[in-house]
């Protein structure tokens, strides 16, 4: 799993990806961890 995050205003950009989310489609929340990009 590879997952970035940059800051753009007051909103938060997350480009990554994973395989799969055992259980996610009967999940009603999803976490997301993700490393912040140097500018």
């Amino acid at each position: 799993m590879t997952t970035r995050c940059k800051r753009d205003g007051d909103d938060w950009i997350i480009n990554g990806n994973k395989m799969w989310i055992t259980n996610g489609s009967l999940a009603d929340v999803a976490v997301v961890w993700a490393e912040m990009m140097k500018v």
